[in-house]
């Protein structure tokens, strides 16, 4: 409890130096050039991500695919999420989901049956970008950009990459970089890195929904980002090639 009230404390801190216009980071890892102090990103939106994915108790080996692919798009400059995606997705390689799987995510293996496999959803993710006028870099005035944002690595390169590899399917250049806002998050408020629930009690916040739903998932990160950039805390995008080395994705 002492160190949940400690960081919870820093956080207001922070919160209140940086809305008196006198906070400044003191960060050990050096930040991009184009992190301003108040890590203002080049972003219009962060596209919070949070894959659910077939799994068995007690099997670290266990060979992953992704059954739900919820992205909650946050407004960088409002903080709040203005528009959503959401899909099913059928795995191939293990079809039938586990009991441990079902009630870890809550999601039935009817939902997954009648679900397009990943490289469909792909592209319906990439055409919702493309109805939603959202671009992966600056670009003409009436685009509008975003970044992919995670909790940890793992979505993008353990889940997606590897995936992605197995079935030969093509990857956009737009989840060449992510934010990871469990690693943002420790190292700007100088915590132990954290799961959801912790980093939002360390704001002061309680987890809405339910545990393990990528879509309630994706929202509490992005509340968890909101009051991030409140506070002055960058959220730093890398290059998934920075972190490959944890999941043994390979670069070629």
């Amino acid at each position: 409890m002492g160190d949940l009230t400690t960081s919870l404390a820093a956080y207001q801190f922070l919160k209140y130096q940086h809305m008196a216009g006198q906070w400044l980071p003191n960060f050990s890892t050096r930040l991009p050039d184009h992190v301003s102090a108040f890590g203002k990103m080049p972003f219009d939106f962060y596209a919070v991500i949070d894959f659910e994915c077939t799994c068995e108790r007690n099997k670290r080996a266990f060979v992953n695919e992704i059954i739900e692919f919820p992205v909650v798009f946050l407004n960088a400059r409002t903080l709040e999420v203005e528009m959503e995606f959401r899909r099913y997705v059928r795995p191939t390689e293990q079809p039938d989901l586990s009991r441990f799987c079902t009630e870890l995510t809550g999601i039935q293996q009817t939902s997954v049956d009648e679900a397009d496999t990943l490289d469909v959803v792909l592209l319906e993710f990439d055409q919702f970008l493309r109805d939603n006028g959202l671009v992966s870099t600056k670009g003409a005035a009436v685009s509008r950009s975003f970044v992919i944002t995670t909790d940890g690595p793992w979505d993008v390169l353990s889940f997606l990459r590897k995936e992605c590899q197995r079935k030969s399917f093509p990857i956009q250049a737009y989840w060449d970089n992510f934010v990871d806002v469990r690693h943002w998050f420790a190292t700007g408020f100088n915590v132990r890195r954290c799961g959801i629930v912790k980093m939002l009690a360390q704001c002061g916040l309680e987890f809405q929904g339910r545990e393990h739903s990528g879509i309630d998932d994706a929202r509490n990160i992005a509340r968890i980002a909101a009051e991030m950039i409140r506070a002055g805390c960058p959220l730093v995008a890398e290059s998934w090639k920075n972190r490959a080395y944890l999941a043994g994705v390979s670069v070629i």
